[in-house]
């Protein structure tokens, strides 16, 4: 059984014969023409506003290429456009070099943009481009830095087990008479009679007003607080 073959719809320059080809090929000829007389007879107001008009045309051309055709939301053919533009005009500036003549510049500019444009190609393709290398070193986790032991405290001078506040401090003051008769007796009462005072003086370390440094009759140290009101506020035992 034979199938029916679908019809191939032929295109526009074959349907109108070769004279038909000719006229849809005369419009960018004469554009080509003009393109390339344009800097020999162009100058003036009218020479800058051709220039501009084909400065967007090929931006317009592009956009219209990669959007329209492509179907991609994507600027970075800009930036060949760019690359072209500036390398033209430094050849034939004679910035960088010997001063070139115009078409020569254009066609040294586009073979540059050709050879980025085919890297970058190329980068896309294999996932080595510059933005995946980002993306993976600022996604990548810090290594945590390692923990450093801290160093031991250190006892005061003139400490040991029965004594671990050690000496008297030049910012303390040894109580004396009422004062350290009723510190004395607030510390035993709170600890125990069995207990024997090392010293009572006023405390420097934002506790209370006094401190009375005492051992328990089991040998554990302790030291009472007191406030100015004298009244106990706190007890520490020591290890």
């Amino acid at each position: 059984m034979d199938m029916p073959m679908a019809k191939v719809r032929p295109s526009r320059a074959v349907a109108l014969g070769p004279t038909g080809a000719l006229g849809v090929a005369l419009p960018f000829l004469a554009l080509f023409v003009l393109g390339v007389t344009l800097p020999l007879f162009g100058g003036g107001y009218w020479g800058v506003i051709a220039t501009r008009a084909c400065v967007y045309w090929v931006l317009v051309s592009g956009l219209n290429l990669v959007v329209g055709f492509a179907g991609q939301l994507a600027i970075g053919w800009v930036s060949l456009l760019t690359l072209g533009a500036y390398t033209t005009s430094v050849l034939a500036a004679g910035n960088a070099t010997p001063e070139l003549p115009p078409y020569l510049a254009l066609a040294i500019a586009g073979v540059v943009g050709a050879a980025l444009g085919s890297y970058g190609i190329a980068a896309a393709a294999s996932g080595s481009g510059s933005t995946s290398t980002a993306t993976t070193s600022s996604t990548a986790a810090p290594a945590a830095a390692p923990a450093q032991a801290q160093p031991p405290a250190q006892s005061p001078p003139g400490a040991n087990a029965q004594n671990p506040w050690g000496n008297q401090r030049s910012d303390e003051t040894l109580l004396t008479g009422d004062t350290a008769t009723k510190v004395k007796q607030l510390a035993l009462a709170k600890v125990g009679s069995g207990a024997t005072v090392v010293r009572v003086e006023t405390d420097a370390d934002g506790h209370a007003a006094y401190e009375a440094h005492m051992v328990k009759a089991d040998g554990t140290p302790v030291t009472v607080y007191v406030d100015k009101s004298f009244a106990v506020v706190g007890v520490e035992t020591r290890p």
